[in-house]
C-alpha cells in the first residue's frame, strides 16, 4: 500500500470520529452536514476503482435522508473537482472542520492540524508531547539497537583525562597488540 492511500485511509478514519463525536451517526439536514459529508467525499474520492460505490455508501450511512437523485448530485460534483481541490491539507482541514487543540488530542486525530493554534505552536507542542513521553521513535529504536546514550559514552565520561593521556593515546593504547605472523 502506498504512502498516499495510507494516509487517505487515516485520513477519513480522523473524519468520521469528528463526524461521530459533533453528529453522532447522521449528519444534519442542512448546509454544515452537506459541507461536512462533502469533505469526507473528497477523501472518499480517491478509492481507485470503486470511487462511486464507495462514495454512495458513505452518503447512505451519513446522511440518509437525502434522496437518490441529489445523492447523485453530490457525487458527480465532487468527481468533477480537479484533484487539487480534493486534496485538502491538514491545516486547511482542520481551519474548515474548526478543530481545536483539544478534541485533536481527545480523539487521537493525527492527520488534521488544529484550528486554533498556529502551526509554530502546534510544532511546539508536539516537541514537548514527544520529551514527555520519554523518548522518539528514533531514540527508542536506537536503544533497542544497543547505541548508548551521548551521557554515558566514553567521549563524555573521558576516561584518557583520568589518566592524563590524550585521547586519540588512550584509544590506541586500548587496542589489541595485532599479532605477527611467524
Amino acid at each position: 500500500m502506498s504512502r498516499a492511500e495510507t494516509l487517505r485511509r487515516l485520513r477519513i478514519g480522523d473524519l468520521k470520529k469528528i463526524l461521530r463525536l459533533r453528529y453522532r451517526h447522521t449528519l444534519p439536514d442542512d448546509d454544515a452536514g452537506r459541507e461536512d459529508l462533502e469533505l469526507l467525499l473528497d477523501a472518499v474520492s480517491f478509492a481507485a476503482p470503486d470511487a462511486r460505490y464507495r462514495m454512495k455508501n458513505i452518503i447512505e450511512v451519513w446522511a440518509p435522508w437525502m434522496d437518490s437523485e441529489e445523492s447523485y448530485e453530490m457525487v458527480e460534483t465532487v468527481l468533477r473537482k480537479p484533484d487539487y481541490l480534493r486534496k485538502v491539507r491538514a491545516d486547511q482541514l482542520g481551519k474548515k472542520l474548526n478543530l481545536t487543540y483539544d478534541e485533536r488530542k481527545r480523539l487521537g486525530i493525527r492527520t488534521i492540524s488544529p484550528a486554533d493554534l498556529t502551526p509554530e505552536e502546534f510544532a511546539e507542542r508536539r516537541k514537548t508531547a514527544r520529551r514527555a513521553n520519554g523518548r522518539t521513535q528514533k531514540e527508542r529504536s536506537r536503544r533497542r539497537a544497543g547505541v548508548k546514550s551521548h551521557a554515558t559514552s566514553l567521549s563524555r565520561l573521558k576516561p584518557w583525562a583520568a589518566l592524563g593521556l590524550s585521547r586519540a593515546t588512550w584509544y590506541r593504547k586500548r587496542k589489541p597488540d595485532s599479532e605477527t605472523g611467524p
